[in-house]
């Protein structure tokens, strides 16, 4: 059987007639260079995209990946010299990162896909399955360590000699392999004369002659330990006879951890480990093991007592355990901090690695569901110490310490942060059932099955069902104060979620909760919540903003909070502590509009931004729409234009780059490397932003362009040593490689070439066009043309819109089959122009606003000679798709459409549900997209005059529908109730359900075929290409599956 995919490559009479067809369907309509081929969509597979880009701490080397977009395919690293260009390629290379020195990168490279795929379905065994590798390169001199069968590895973010690799197996004899490059003569010159450099020495650990030799040690044994117990450990009496027979648990058993020192290639093999974590710097190396569980009536070590690491025992007699091991890397001093049957996880260091957190479950593992404790290791200490348990002061009543619990200790080391939950109903009775010493009785089906909707549910039941699993799985943040050992409980079900800067020295947090008005939510948005104070060390609450419609966040430091007010437009701040804490207006004097002043839906409109905070909480960084001002949270001072109003002068929209992660506020003594974005040309660079000097020259120019292209250029990242950076340039024509540089810019050198044989195909080109819609504004759209464009010809067109795109004049559009929008490339390649037109809306009017807006535009066009108006298509989806819909009943202007997951009766839809949320679509008419603006019973008409539904008897142009099953977005009997009303109707019409998915089409089988359905379609409307059999006769229920209807038929005789 013909695959659905195979029409690009597809040999027989009827491809072959379509291929024909269509050459001279595009002959005849304009020239184009023959020395180029179109795009076939056989391209799919031989286009790259470009990923996982970044750049060493040196700024001497650069990595990126080349993803293939062939189905199954595979990426290729690329890491390559920024000065010299020189390069190493590895195939199917992932997860690369260097070394914090620049000096190594490491990579896994798992087993080709096709390859693992076809031993899957030969049902080989896994212990037989290729497994992963690990490379270690070494950059300079090409020399390249290999490590089979790895999992995972890490590194310290902050120390360059270790690399620790979690095996697949729990036994592993895999050795490093070393490859060495090309021998280059390489001399030292010395006072002496020239000399070799003398190379390091590879050595090789005792412990690992040991485990070779099949002597494997227990992990817990001390190497500072004199001599080892010659007497076998005590066994102790079990506590319940019952357990005798008890059938141990099911448990996972780790797998070899092996330490990997860079310089001297020493390498040291930890078996049963499950995970580990290095410090920061990589002073230790804290990892867990789980060993197999013991068998019945067998003894096993003993729990600890709260806080203590237990007694020890004769670990080598003993073997590996379950625990928490730390290594001193500096000394390779190996300890166990805690051990006993049971899980550990979630290992944590602070900041300074001077502290370990985790938590662990041995005091209940033997529950059906065991109850989990947080345990905390300092430096040098012999044993974990237990802080937190259920039951504890400080937990709330019937809470514990979630099993899926993340810790994080605060910077300034003062708190250890974790996370709690109620304990679970079923966990409950399965406690209660023990205590009574009975069996857990299962449920009965014997009842109704049934949701209960309440009009004062603060969410519609299937909102509620939706969340019902993550709001049990929901975890609370608690806090542990290490000075005084005290439990704070600082999130709860009225106050989820709260913004905790680990690095802040601030006692303060801000919550923001809308708890008390979700019931609005339905159909208020943005909607009402309260802000919050929240204190770190008591959990002391203090109520600061009531009923409000924005966020507030505080300020690095914690001195202040701010928000922006959409209501009044403009900024304001609040001290978090001291005697003056009223609210203060800190953006007044600004004349220009903070928020976005684009966005016309009958909302409140968002600010522009932020950049960020001055050292110390001086001063706050905020957007307009060009420039960038400083505000003082005291409001003391006035606002600053720190860009001086060039923005607005020259149509430059400014906006500031945060290069450095780990800088936590902007220095206005140092430069500021800007964005800049020309709103009129859509040209794009970077500018740099110098520090202002205490000379009082009003001429003073600070601020100046480092490179400004008709391009779009994006993704800027610099060097953490140096002022090397990669950024990318793209534009319609030109793929988005990855360039080089240095932060002046003085000149840039290409990287990457992801794509070279796009030189062999016919493209196109891309540029603003302007016209004025009915009601007079000036517009701006995009208008794409074939290579060899003609004025003197006529094209056929294709118009694609959605909300403004303008903007993204130089994007690029790689040939792809896309989930729901016409790849613009491939079409203009293949000889049609594509129009993309910017539609500002009306509340009450979205529906006519399109038409206000496109139906100008192309008139426009058609004015100037090159359309053919016979020939122009349609094509939108979601809200694209809606207005797609509506201009049908409007206009016979266009020869065929598309609409994808279109809402056709506004009436029904405000009643839906968005059932990937659960929520009501109630908001979105009356707040959001859909710009109605008021609810049914206020706006019945405009509902009605807004849906194509009631004008389906005014389309006369032939539609194609996609709309499938599982959309949770736009639901799916939208695109029905159009199709039916079309085929009472007797219009020609198709609708499109991709089994199971949701508002797009999803997976490559599925989007290649919607792909090829779609250029079929508008083939046979606008080049008089044949129709395939699913448009001219369909596909009948009884074949799904078997046919596809994708072949092409001959004409009819007149």
């Amino acid at each position: 059987m013909l695959s659905v995919f195979d029409l690009g490559r597809r040999i027989g009479p009827q491809a072959s007639l379509f291929a024909v067809v269509l050459l001279a369907v595009c002959s005849s309509l304009h020239s184009q260079d023959i020395t180029r081929r179109v795009l076939e969509h056989s391209d799919y597979d031989h286009w790259n995209t470009l990923t996982g880009t970044g750049i060493s701490n040196n700024g001497n080397w650069i990595i990126y990946t080349v993803q293939s977009s062939e189905i199954d395919g595979e990426g290729t690293l690329h890491i390559q010299h920024a000065e010299t260009a020189r390069e190493y390629i590895v195939e199917r290379g992932t997860g690369a990162r260097f070394t914090h020195d620049s000096r190594f990168v490491i990579y896994r490279v798992p087993p080709e896909k096709k390859k693992v795929k076809k031993l899957r379905e030969q049902k080989t065994a896994a212990d037989e399955m290729p497994q992963t590798s690990l490379q270690i390169l070494e950059l300079d001199s090409g020399e390249l360590l290999t490590l089979q069968g790895v999992r995972s590895f890490g590194i310290p973010e902050e120390n360059s000699d270790w690399v620790a690799c979690l095996m697949e197996k729990s036994t592993d004899d895999n050795e490093i392999k070393k490859t060495e490059s090309d021998d280059r003569e390489v001399y030292e010159v010395t006072p002496e004369g020239l000399q070799r450099p003398t190379k390091k020495l590879k050595l090789k650990s005792r412990e690992e002659i040991n485990r070779q030799r099949g002597r494997i040690e227990s992990l817990v044994q001390s190497k500072n330990s004199k001599e080892a117990k010659k007497s076998q450990p005590t066994k102790e009496k079990a506590d319940d006879d019952d357990n005798q027979d008890h059938e141990p648990k099911e448990k996972s058993t780790g797998t070899a951890l092996k330490l990997i020192h860079l310089d001297t290639e020493v390498l040291r093999t930890f078996p049963f480990v499950r995970s580990f974590q290095f410090s920061k710097r990589g002073e230790r190396l804290a990892f867990v093991t789980s060993v197999e569980a013991p068998e019945p009536n067998k003894s096993s070590p003993s729990q600890e007592d709260k806080g203590t690491s237990g007694k020890q025992q004769d670990d080598k007699e003993r073997g590996p355990v379950d625990g928490v091991h730390t290594i001193e890397l500096d000394s390779l001093r190996l300890r166990t901090i805690i051990s006993g049957i049971g899980e550990y996880k979630n290992l944590t260091f602070s900041e300074d690695g001077s502290q370990l957190a985790f938590i662990g479950n041995q005091d209940d593992y033997d529950s059906e569901s065991p109850s989990w404790a947080l345990y905390q290791w300092k430096a040098n200490s012999k044993k974990a110490n237990r802080l937190v348990s259920e039951g504890d002061q400080g937990l709330p009543t019937d809470w514990w310490l979630s099993p899926q619990s993340n810790q994080s200790f605060s910077e300034d080391g003062r708190r250890l942060y974790f996370e709690t939950a109620p304990v679970p109903d079923e966990v409950q009775k399965q406690r209660l059932a023990k205590a009574e010493g009975r069996e857990i009785e299962d449920e009965s089906n014997d009842h109704a099955k049934l949701d209960i909707w309440h009009w004062q549910d603060p969410q519609l039941q299937p909102q509620q069902l939706l969340e019902a699993e993550r709001e049990r799985k929901r975890r609370y943040r608690a806090a542990f104060i290490l000075k005084t050992n005290r439990v704070v409980q600082l999130e709860d079900s009225e106050i989820p979620s709260l913004r905790i800067d680990l690095r802040s020295p601030s006692n303060i947090a801000v919550g923001n909760t809308n708890v008390p008005y979700r019931k609005t939510l339905s159909w208020e948005v943005p909607g009402f919540q309260d802000v919050y104070l929240v204190n770190l060390n008591s959990g002391h609450r203090e109520r600061v903003l009531e009923k409000v419609r924005w966020n507030a966040a505080i300020s690095p430091q914690g001195k202040h909070i701010v928000w922006f007010d959409a209501e009044n437009g403009k900024w304001f701040a609040k001290a978090t502590k001291g005697k003056n804490t009223e609210t203060i207006e800190i953006s007044k004097g600004i004349k220009h509009p903070l928020y976005d002043e684009l966005d016309d839906r009958p909302t409140l409109p968002s600010a522009y931004g932020t950049a960020g905070w001055l050292d110390n909480d001086q001063a706050f960084l905020v957007y307009d729409s060009h420039d960038i001002w400083q505000l003082d949270p005291t409001g003391k001072t006035k606002p600053i234009c720190v860009t001086l109003g060039e923005g607005r002068k020259n149509d430059v929209r400014f906006r500031y780059l945060r290069l450095d992660s780990e800088r936590r506020f902007i220095d206005r003594s140092e430069t500021m490397i800007l964005s800049a974005f020309r709103r009129d040309t859509k040209a794009s660079g970077f500018y740099a932003l110098d520090p202002p000097s205490n000379k009082d020259d009003a001429e003073e120019n600070i601020l100046r362009p480092l490179i400004m292209l008709d391009e779009n250029l994006s993704g800027l990242k610099k060097a953490e040593d140096s002022d090397q950076v990669v950024f990318i340039r793209s534009t319609f024509r030109r793929f988005p490689d990855l360039w080089t540089s240095t932060i002046g810019f003085e000149k840039i050198q290409r990287v990457s070439d992801a794509n070279p044989q796009q030189k062999e195909v016919s493209w196109g080109t891309a540029e603003l066009t302007h016209w004025k819609a009915q009601d007079g504004q000036e517009l701006d759209g995009i208008l794409m043309k074939p290579d060899g464009f003609d004025t003197s010809k006529q094209y056929p067109m294709i118009v694609y819109f959605y909300e403004r795109k303008s903007d993204s004049l130089h994007s690029h559009y790689p040939p792809a089959a896309g989930r729901s929008i016409i790849c613009f490339s491939f079409y203009v390649s293949r000889g049609y122009l594509v129009f993309i037109p910017d539609i500002p809306y009306k509340t009450g009017e979205p529906g006519q606003s399109a038409a206000n807006s496109i139906l100008p535009g192309v008139d426009h066009l058609v004015a100037q000679g090159f359309v053919d108006e016979d020939r122009i298509g349609m094509q939108g989806h979601s809200w694209g798709g809606y207005q797609t819909a509506y201009l049908v009943t409007q206009t016979d202007r266009f020869a065929c459409a598309e609409a994808g997951a279109p809402v056709s009766n506004m009436t029904s839809a405000y009643g839906g549900i968005r059932w990937s949320s659960g929520m009501s679509r109630m908001f979105q008419y009356e707040r959001t997209q859909s710009r109605i603006g008021e609810d049914l019973w206020s706006a019945r008409e405009k509902y009605i005059a807004n849906s194509p539904l009631f004008f389906a008897d005014k389309i006369n142009t032939p539609l194609l529908i996609l709309h499938n099953d599982e959309d949770g977005a736009v639901p799916w009997y939208q695109g029905i109730e159009l199709f039916v009303a079309l085929r009472r109707l007797e219009k020609p019409a198709w609708m499109l359900n991709y089994n199971g998915d949701p508002h797009w089409v999803m997976g490559d089988h599925n989007r290649r075929d919607f792909t090829i359905r779609m250029q079929q379609f508008f083939d046979h409307y606008l080049q008089d290409a044949p129709e395939p059999e699913w448009m001219a006769v369909g596909v009948p229920g009884v074949d799904k599956g078997k046919r596809f209807g994708l072949e092409l038929l001959e004409p009819i005789d007149d």
